[in-house]
């Protein structure tokens, strides 16, 4: 299936109406959407391990946060802060962890029909939006301009994981050896980056973009 969808910015003005993404998903015009919320660090690393705090509701937009439990997914969230704080630089750390989540949006964008993509703006819809806590300019445009990406775009992002996984995994197994430490599945920083690098190369090898 083709990563093929409209990526649309949205700004709630009121209930019942577009921008009301409660309404939106029970109205069967945006049936095929997938709602991309903002999550924070906490509850996005629950979902990814399968425990049921990944999946309750929250403040503002993250009230999409259990429609990721529906068949098909209807939701994903992007990190935008954790401990109760916004990311405030989009430094190594902060990058990786919106990357990640966006690897799952491609994925569901690639397994399943959605024919747009929705995710809260500011009123100009030039960054993404924030109404829970401050997060930087950087990090709100850097996810932006990721969820606004085309199906091109999309795949080159894959591509650009892929190699930053492999030196990562050759960087840890050469760590691993130098400190005369096993490289094999006992080491869980190697593994966790072997699993990862095999869900990416999956992911894109059966891209049709």
């Amino acid at each position: 299936m083709e990563i093929k969808h409209l990526a649309i910015p949205t700004v709630f003005t009121g209930y019942g109406k577009w921008g009301d993404w409660e309404w939106m998903q029970k109205d069967p015009d945006w049936a095929h959407t997938l709602f991309v919320f903002n999550d924070n660090e906490e509850r996005f690393d629950a979902y990814v391990n399968g425990l049921t705090s990944g999946f309750t509701p929250g403040a503002g937009n993250a009230l999409a946060r259990p429609w990721r439990q529906f068949n098909p997914p209807k939701a994903a969230g992007i990190p935008t802060g954790k401990n109760g704080y916004g990311y405030q630089v989009l430094d190594e750390t902060t990058q990786e962890k919106i990357d990640q989540a966006l690897t799952i949006v491609g994925k569901l964008l690639k397994s399943f029909y959605f024919d747009r993509l929705v995710f809260s703006s500011n009123e100009d819809r030039s960054t993404l939006g924030i109404s829970t806590y401050k997060v930087g300019e950087d990090v709100r445009k850097y996810i932006f301009d990721r969820l606004m990406q085309t199906p091109e775009e999309w795949q080159q992002f894959i591509d650009q994981r892929v190699l930053k996984k492999f030196r990562q995994l050759t960087r840890a197994i050469e760590d691993a050896k130098t400190n005369g430490l096993p490289i094999d599945s006992s080491n869980s920083v190697v593994q966790q980056l072997r699993d990862e690098m095999r869900a990416i190369l999956r992911f894109r090898g059966n891209q049709n973009v």
